[in-house]
């Protein structure tokens, strides 16, 4: 995949999208759309250019699809067909084309999210391989609420940090990584959004060490309306860390969401982490939406029932 291709690209794969929407959720639901720009698109093909691969058929572009990898943690998502050109095999070329790549590169697991009301994609992904392993449910939640502040002391953003912890961001992203899911690294994700101005991190120190990091979204895909913002990763040691520090992680994103003009917060959770997603409940969060998550090696996937609470969202997709 060429930059030349990316303004095509990213209309196929709206046009992909928005076609699925109608199909699976209504015209109603198609108008609060919004497709990722080419300027997002492109973004995820720098992370990892020889797994965001094109099909075309002379100058036309006719699907495409975008992965990346945290670590040995490989992913895929935006596998887009032109709507005309489905069912010729051309999202499946490119999906076993994509996990080649991942695997070539050092992933152990590969993993993707597609909705659960569609058989077709179920079939897709499990004809390829790939197993359902858990349900992941988007959790919203009013930022104009109250909060308890019990945040102060204990989260900071990237720039309160002192500057010996600051050296210690990526061996500590790293650490706390690795301790949930074996190999699986979010150092990547944390650096690009330190440097943005759409994303911002919070960072849990307890006794002066860095014991979990949470990345906010202002702009989050697929949202033409501009009211939310998303908890992408919330990742806490879970050796020492406790439920209060998730939620004083929780009410700290919530109110910078709530200073930048976002009347609520989303939340993705996995069932394979009943206790975040309980807690959660409990916290006044409601949950509007689910995704079916698929690996294709379970072997290697660690969703158990009885894991700390703790919240990846979507692998950071």
């Amino acid at each position: 995949m060429r930059v030349s291709h990316m303004e095509a690209v990213s209309q196929t794969v709206a046009r992909a999208y928005r076609d699925a929407v109608r199909r699976l959720h209504g015209e109603a639901v198609v108008s609060l759309y919004q497709a990722r720009s080419a300027v997002k698109l492109e973004l995820m093909r720098r992370a990892f250019p020889q797994g965001c691969l094109v099909a075309t058929e002379g100058d036309s572009v006719l699907g495409a699809i975008f992965a990346r990898k945290w670590g040995q943690l490989g992913w895929f998502s935006s596998l887009g067909v032109e709507p005309e050109f489905q069912g010729r095999g051309i999202g499946k070329g490119l999906a076993c084309a994509a996990t080649k790549f991942l695997r070539e590169s050092g992933c152990h697991t590969v993993g993707l999210e597609t909705w659960t009301n569609s058989p077709a994609y179920t079939a897709l992904y499990v004809g390829l391989g790939f197993l359902p392993v858990a349900i992941n449910s988007q959790l919203v939640i009013d930022t104009h609420r109250g909060w308890s502040m019990d945040w102060k002391g204990r989260i900071v953003d990237f720039d309160e940090l002192p500057e010996a912890l600051r050296d210690q961001v990526k061996p500590a992203t790293d650490s706390i990584s690795d301790k949930l899911v074996a190999g699986m690294s979010m150092v990547e994700e944390i650096v690009e959004a330190n440097r943005s101005t759409e994303k911002l991190t919070t960072w849990l120190v307890k006794e002066g060490v860095i014991r979990g990091v949470g990345l906010l979204d202002l702009n989050p895909d697929f949202d033409s309306t501009a009211m939310h913002s998303d908890l992408r990763i919330a990742i806490l040691d879970p050796v020492d860390t406790e439920t209060s520090d998730f939620l004083a992680l929780l009410e700290r994103v919530a109110l910078y969401a709530c200073q930048a003009g976002r009347t609520r917060l989303n939340v993705d959770v996995s069932s394979d982490y009943p206790r975040t997603f309980k807690l959660l409940l409990e916290s006044g969060f409601t949950a509007v939406n689910q995704l079916m998550r698929f690996v294709d090696n379970r072997s290697y996937y660690q969703g158990v029932a009885d894991r700390a609470v703790v919240n990846i969202g979507r692998w950071a997709t």
